[in-house]
């Protein structure tokens, strides 16, 4: 039998039989073991007169290795050796039985290559422009962008990842309007005969890891790496067309001149930018690096997009037709930005009537899981209100100075002939927003930075019917108690920061239920009578990230407190009804989300929210704050949108 010992890097090979024993000398240099009737002790100044195999292994220190040859430690030894032996093999067994499980709870996630079809197919990806003499190994046209092509393209490889949806979405809307609108003249740039040109974004797959594998492990499940873009979305930022049709007319505009606009300006593919612009025909910007010095920190949105606007229109990328945007060292558009009042100004100024905004779709598979859950759990009548065509105008709170817009919005009912209808809604259906998971440490960190509401949440804080401001609402809070149990727990001005905060980011159940039933009572009272579309409030969604017990909890509470229809995201996804929950979605039918639908199940709580009669959001939630802008550019009254 073999063994090993290791002293000091040099390697000793035992022969074992069963009358072998080992015997050593306690000199410096160690011992010889011979394999004869005769044990020698070494001697360190003349070598053993019968060399063989083993006398010539030495073990130059006793001190690791002596031990090693007692029985006990002989036994200890084979039995650790045999354990290494097996490792990689345990090893591997135990990620395999990990990878079935997971599999087992929650499938193979899908592949959408459907959508990635789709995508090359776009009409403005003109894959036949580059002969196959010019074709590279790497799908790329080697002398970059065919003169028949005639476009200017932008991109922003950089993006965020590894992030929500809605951050993605966030800075998709503003990098895609900035592309969109580079051509604007500045002051420096008017008296300029020739003007800049338009420029084509480029849209981006939507990225939750770099791992090489198709798939990553999250939340005890398989999640695709990336994602094409157009799996959530469509129209502009995914490369949907944009001509306003019979809009134009009444803009002033011709048809003919928008429509060769938006064809020239539909979004292209990153896959499709690699293609026409390799590498040696890039033009890169690295923003934080740039000789022309950037917008100083926390500059208004205004400032930025001038800035941008003006850089891209001087001479050394003017010309260019591929140009890149390198963030690495400093972003554009970074966490404070969207967490600041910039983005309600920035809304109202500019994205309010752009075709990002105004011609705003989810992807194709959206709508149809929207329907078919609405139907599911309130009915055929919620499906027929939720399909009507909509031309209101986007409504913010006049009151606060930011809001006052110098042109009239693109959609705005001045500028359409009949009456005004209401947006497609589903009627008597509170959808509230509930962020769970590492909000218990985010909202902590907020309490801590004094943080506002972010987005289009601050317009109903400073002139809706909601507000944060904590100093004034903790001293007659709507209860820093309500359901908490805190009030006298709460002996410093810190604790009643924090336990403020918690309730409006992180709130109780008794918390939840409370703030509901208030919401439906000032609905159902007429505190505003021009947003009471039905005058009632009688089912709940509930968009959630928390675990199924938490939601369960949470419809029993609410189906207390005498609402009659409560289901929430993860019910989407269930086919069929369990009997323990057949109270809390009274109706239900069989008809789950489909494995494609599940993927992008935050587009559909999304779109559910979209539509609801009233949305209870989080201010200090991205999601809510687009849930808010998409609301508002679809024609709700601003106070049928509240906060926690």
């Amino acid at each position: 039998m073999n063994t090993r010992c290791i002293a000091q890097g040099e390697e000793i090979l035992h022969e074992e039989e069963s009358d072998f024993l080992l015997h050593h000398s306690p000199t410096l240099d160690g011992f010889i073991v011979d394999s004869g009737d005769e044990k020698r002790p070494h001697n360190a100044v003349r070598s053993s007169p019968k060399p063989t195999i083993f006398s010539k292994l030495r073990v130059r220190n006793l001190g690791c290795c002596h031990l090693f040859f007692l029985p006990k430690s002989s036994r200890l030894l084979r039995a650790s050796l045999r354990v290494i032996r097996f490792l990689p093999v345990i090893v591997l067994s135990t990620l395999l039985s990990i990878l079935v499980t997971v599999i087992i709870y929650g499938g193979i996630p899908a592949s959408y290559r459907d959508v990635r079809r789709r995508e090359r197919a776009l009409p403005q990806h003109r894959w036949e422009l580059c002969p196959r003499g010019r074709m590279s190994m790497k799908r790329s046209c080697h002398e970059g962008v065919p003169e028949e092509d005639g476009r200017y393209f932008l991109r922003f490889p950089d993006h965020v990842w590894g992030h929500g949806l809605n951050n993605v979405l966030q800075e998709a809307i503003l990098t895609t309007h900035l592309a969109l609108t580079s051509h604007l003249p500045s002051k420096e740039t008017s008296d300029r005969i020739s003007l800049p040109h338009l420029r084509t974004p480029v849209f981006e797959d939507y990225v939750w890891s770099h791992f090489p594998l198709p798939w990553t492990l999250y939340d005890f499940k398989l999640r695709q790496t990336r994602v094409p873009l157009g799996a959530y979305l469509g129209g502009v930022l995914a490369g949907g067309d944009w001509h306003n049709g019979g809009d134009d007319e009444r803009n002033g505009t011709t048809p003919s001149s928008t429509t060769n606009q938006g064809n020239q300006q539909r979004a292209v593919s990153a896959e499709y930018f690699e293609f026409v612009c390799p590498p040696s025909r890039r033009v890169e910007i690295i923003y934080g690096q740039d000789p022309i010095a950037g917008p100083p920190p926390n500059a208004p949105a205004a400032d930025i997009l001038t800035w941008w606007r003006k850089r891209l229109q001087q001479d050394d990328v003017r010309e260019e037709k591929c140009v890149v945007v390198r963030e690495r060292r400093r972003r554009i558009f970074d966490s404070e930005f969207f967490g600041s009042s910039n983005m309600l100004s920035i809304f109202e100024q500019e994205l309010r009537t752009s075709p990002i905004i105004t011609h705003f779709e989810w992807a194709p598979i959206v709508p149809g899981a929207v329907s078919r859950s609405v139907g599911r759990f309130l009915g055929v009548d919620a499906v027929s209100r939720l399909s009507l065509p909509s031309n209101s105008s986007p409504d913010l709170p006049a009151s606060d100075s930011t809001l006052t817009s110098s042109r009239p919005p693109r959609h705005s009912a001045s500028t359409r002939t009949g009456p005004s209808l209401p947006p497609p809604m589903i009627p008597s259906l509170l959808a509230v927003h509930l962020r769970r998971g590492d909000y218990k440490r985010h909202c902590k960190r907020l309490a801590s930075w004094d943080a506002q509401y972010m987005g289009l949440n601050g317009a109903l804080a400073n002139g809706g019917g909601d507000r944060f401001q904590w100093l004034d609402d903790a001293r007659s809070s709507r209860g820093l108690d309500a359901g908490g149990g805190r009030a006298g727990d709460l002996t410093t001005p810190e604790e009643r920061k924090e336990a403020y905060y918690f309730e409006h980011c992180l709130p109780t159940i008794p918390q939840i239920v409370s703030r509901l039933a208030e919401v439906r009572k000032e609905y159902e009272l007429g505190l505003d009578k021009s947003i009471s579309e039905t005058g009632t409030l009688k089912s709940v969604y509930v968009l959630t990230n928390g675990w199924p017990h938490f939601l369960q909890e949470l419809k029993d509470k609410l189906m207390e407190d005498g609402w009659e229809t409560v289901f929430g995201t993860s019910d989407l996804e269930e086919d069929g009804k369990r009997s323990k929950e057949a109270k809390s979605v009274q109706g239900a039918k069989k008809g789950g989300l489909t494995k494609e639908e599940q993927g992008v199940s935050v587009a559909v709580d999304m779109g559910l929210a979209e539509s609801a009669e009233v949305f209870v959001g989080n201010g200090f939630s991205s999601l809510s704050a687009n849930v808010v802008m998409l609301r508002s550019a679809k024609g709700f009254k601003t106070l049928s949108n509240r906060m926690l």
